[in-house]
C-alpha cells in the first residue's frame, strides 16, 4: 500500500480589509502576514489622523508598534523601494540622522572634516589658537559609515548659524577604508547640494612622508579605484604604498608636526588645500 504524503498547508492569506484611499493599492496585493502587520497600524493612523504632523521615524515607529526600532530599515522595504509605501505621505515621518560632530571655530566659509579623534583634537587646538580668526572656519569629526550617513545634517547647522560654506575638505587615514569612505561621502555631498568634498591635500602630502605601518594586503584594483579620489601625485603615491600592505594613519602626523606644517604667517585655507609646497615647514 502506497504511503500517503500529507500535503503542505497553504500559507494563510490575510482576510479582506477596508483600506484608506492612500493605501488602496494594498487591496490588490498578495499580502503576507508580515505585510499586514506593517500596514494595518499605518492604515489605522491615516484613518484617524489624516493630517498628522510629520515626526522622526523612531517616534512614529513607537507610536504605531510600541517599538522605536520597528521601522529602522523601512527605507529598504520592498513596498517603499517599489514606490507604493511613502515614508513622507503614509507614515508622515522623516529620517532622524545622528548629527555630524562639527564646531564653529571661526567665521570663514569652509569646513574641514577629520576622521580620527586624535588628529581632530590636535587640529582643533591648533586652529583655536590661529592668530587671524577670520581665516578659521568649521572643524568636524566623522568617519566611516557615520560620516556618510550624517554628512547632510550639517546643512541645517549652517542654516541655524547663518554660516554657510564654499569649501568642504576631508582628511582621512591613507588606507583602503578611509579612501572608499571618502568617495562615498563625496557622492553624498554632491547629492545633497553641498560644495564638492575634496581631499585636504595639504595634510595628505606630509602624511605620505611619515613612516607607514603594516596591515594585511588589500585588493589592488579596489585601491586604484579608491585612490582616484586623491589628486596627483598623491594618488600615485598611495597606489605604490597600499598594495604592499602598508598604510598611513593620521596619528603618524602628530600635533608638533602639524604645528610646523601650518604656518601662522600664511593664509590658512590654501595650506589645508595644499596650494603650496607640501613638504614646506614653517
Amino acid at each position: 500500500m502506497d504511503r500517503l504524503t500529507p500535503r503542505r498547508a497553504r500559507a494563510q492569506q490575510p482576510g479582506p480589509r477596508a483600506w484608506v484611499e492612500a493605501l488602496a493599492f494594498a487591496a490588490h496585493l498578495p499580502l503576507s502576514r508580515a505585510d499586514l502587520d506593517l500596514l494595518s497600524p499605518i492604515n489605522d493612523h491615516l484613518r484617524d489622523h489624516p493630517d498628522a504632523e510629520p515626526v522622526p521615524i523612531p517616534e512614529r515607529s513607537y507610536e504605531l508598534y510600541r517599538d522605536e526600532k520597528r521601522l529602522t530599515r523601512i527605507t529598504t522595504h520592498r513596498l517603499v523601494t517599489a514606490g507604493m509605501l511613502s515614508i513622507t505621505d503614509h507614515l508622515r515621518a522623516f529620517p532622524s540622522l545622528a548629527p555630524l560632530a562639527m564646531y564653529e571655530l571661526g567665521p570663514a566659509p569652509w569646513m574641514l572634516i577629520v576622521e580620527n579623534s586624535a588628529a581632530f583634537t590636535s587640529l582643533r587646538r591648533i586652529l583655536k589658537g590661529w592668530p587671524r580668526r577670520h581665516e578659521v572656519g568649521w572643524l568636524a569629526y566623522g568617519g566611516g559609515d557615520h560620516l556618510v550617513a550624517s554628512l547632510t545634517t550639517c546643512l541645517e547647522t549652517f542654516e541655524e548659524r547663518e554660516h554657510p560654506i564654499e569649501d568642504l575638505l576631508l582628511y582621512t587615514d591613507l588606507d583602503l577604508d578611509g579612501l572608499e569612505c571618502a568617495q562615498q561621502a563625496a557622492e553624498r555631498a554632491r547629492e545633497a547640494g553641498l560644495p564638492p568634498l575634496v581631499p585636504a591635500a595639504g595634510l595628505y602630502g606630509p602624511l605620505l612622508t611619515r613612516p607607514p605601518r603594516a596591515v594585511p594586503v588589500a585588493d589592488a584594483g579596489r585601491i586604484r579605484a579608491a585612490a582616484a579620489w586623491l589628486p596627483e601625485p598623491l594618488a600615485a603615491k598611495a597606489c605604490e604604498l597600499l598594495p604592499q600592505g602598508e598604510v598611513l594613519r593620521q596619528e603618524a602626523l602628530p600635533k608638533p608636526r602639524l604645528e610646523q606644517l601650518l604656518c601662522p604667517d600664511r593664509t590658512l585655507l590654501p595650506q589645508l588645500q595644499g596650494q603650496r609646497s607640501r613638504t614646506a615647514i614653517c
